[in-house]
C-alpha cells in the first residue's frame, strides 16, 4: 500500500500518530522511507508516533507492506491486508495517552459503587509547564455526578476515586453505561479530552450453575467468534 498525503503547517510542533486498527499479517510500515516497526500479529490494532518524520507543509509517503504468504495461517477463510480503519491522530505534545483512560467499578451493592479512574499522561515535548486534569462523571443519562481537579506537573500515571450512590446496573434488558470524560488543560488552554463509557455490574462463575449477572444465574446461548476472539479471530 502506497498513500501521499501533505501535512499541513498546522501539524507543525505537534505530537502526531498513524493508527491501524487491524492489518493481516506481519505488516512493516515506513514513512518517507524511515521504518516504522513490524507487527506479525494480525488481529491486534497498533500505533506509530511518525512526528518526527514528517515534512510539514510538503509531501509525505506512507508504505504499508502486508505479508500473508504462509497459508493456510488460520482456520478458515480471512481478510487479508487492511482491513480496518486507519486514521492520523495529531495532538497537543503533551496529551493524553493512546487507551490512556481506564475505569473500574468495585464494591458494588444496591446502596453504592465505588469507581476507580486511572489515566496516563503521554509527551513528546517540553513538560515542564504545570497542567490541570479535569475528570467528570456522568450518569447513563448525560447528568454530571461529580467532578474531580487535579495539578499535574509531570506525564505519567494518575488516578482518581468517585463513589456513585444507588448505582444503576449495566444488565441484559438495562444495559445502563456511565461515563467519565477527562480533559487536560495547561495555561487556560484545552489541550486533549477523550470520554470512555463503562458498566456496573457484577459477575461470577460457579462449577455446578455457570455464569451468574448482578446476582442472577445466567445460561450463555452461543458465543460471537469474532475479532474479538483474540486468537481465533476475523468475522
Amino acid at each position: 500500500y502506497h498513500k501521499s498525503f501533505t501535512a499541513p503547517h498546522a501539524w507543525s510542533g505537534k505530537a502526531v500518530s498513524i493508527e491501524f486498527d487491524g492489518v493481516y499479517m506481519n505488516s512493516e510500515v515506513w514513512v518517507n522511507g524511515v521504518p516504522l516497526g513490524k507487527r506479525p500479529y494480525g488481529y491486534i490494532s497498533f500505533a506509530y508516533d511518525i512526528s518526527a518524520h514528517l515534512n510539514v507543509g510538503a509531501d509525505n509517503i506512507i508504505v504499508i507492506r502486508v505479508d500473508n504468504s504462509l497459508e493456510p495461517s488460520a482456520r478458515w477463510a480471512h481478510p487479508c491486508g487492511i482491513y480496518a480503519p486507519v486514521r492520523v491522530i495529531v495532538t497537543e505534545p503533551t496529551h493524553i495517552a493512546r487507551h490512556g483512560l481506564y475505569i473500574r467499578a468495585t464494591d458494588i451493592t444496591d446502596q453504592s459503587a465505588t469507581v476507580s479512574v486511572e489515566y496516563t499522561l503521554a509527551s513528546s515535548g517540553d513538560a515542564s509547564t504545570e497542567f490541570e486534569a479535569i475528570l467528570q462523571l456522568r450518569a447513563p443519562d448525560g447528568t454530571v455526578l461529580d467532578t474531580a481537579h487535579q495539578l499535574i506537573s509531570a506525564p505519567g500515571s494518575h488516578s482518581a476515586v468517585f463513589t456513585i450512590a444507588s448505582p444503576q446496573r449495566w444488565d441484559l434488558d438495562t444495559p445502563h453505561l456511565y461515563s467519565v470524560d477527562l480533559e487536560l488543560r495547561a495555561a487556560d488552554r484545552s489541550l486533549d479530552r477523550v470520554s470512555e463509557s463503562f458498566g456496573i455490574r457484577t459477575i461470577r462463575w460457579e462449577t455446578e450453575t455457570g455464569f451468574w449477572l448482578n446476582g442472577n444465574n445466567v445460561k450463555l446461548r452461543g458465543v460471537a467468534e469474532h475479532l474479538e476472539g483474540g486468537p481465533v479471530g476475523g468475522a
